[in-house]
């Protein structure tokens, strides 16, 4: 009889555990939709798409008729494969449910919906941009550069 009932506690015990820690999963996924809402995530994975864009027209030296039309289906596929599908919504999901706990979520909201995390969220994706910009500034000096070093290198093979 007291083997019977340690099985049932145990059953028990595991079936509580089960239920809290999907109550705590569910949690989590309410409040990363609202972070996701707080921070325009969404938003920020279109502008990214459009900077994607951008330079795939920068780099092609194509006419302005041509580069519209590979402007426009590029981020027509981007939106498509990113938001329409749930790609960043799930990503952003795993992501935040590996490693941030339930509090650590709350902490983030807490800050996002600060002044200091409103600008935040809006300067990031300017931020981005600039740097995108910036980097590929920087790659055109160090392109030859490597150039240079790869054909020695490859060279001496």
């Amino acid at each position: 009889m007291k083997m019977k009932k340690l099985i049932m506690f145990s059953v028990f015990t595991l079936y509580i555990g089960l239920v809290s820690a999907n109550e705590v999963e569910d949690k989590k996924l309410v409040l990363i939709n609202e972070l996701i809402e707080v921070t325009n995530a969404l938003d920020f994975a279109i502008s990214m798409g459009d900077m994607v864009a951008a330079s795939i027209v920068q780099q092609s030296g194509l006419s302005p008729e041509v580069s519209e039309i590979i402007s426009k289906e590029t981020k027509k596929i981007i939106h498509e494969e990113l938001i329409e599908n749930g790609f960043v919504k799930d990503l952003m999901h795993n992501l935040y449910k590996k490693h941030f706990t339930l509090a650590e979520i709350k902490d983030l909201l807490t800050f996002y919906r600060s002044d200091t995390g409103k600008k935040a969220t809006s300067v990031l994706p300017v931020l981005s941009q600039e740097a995108m910009v910036l980097t590929q500034e920087h790659m055109a000096f160090i392109n030859p550069k490597l150039q240079k070093s790869l054909r020695k290198v490859l060279e001496n093979q």
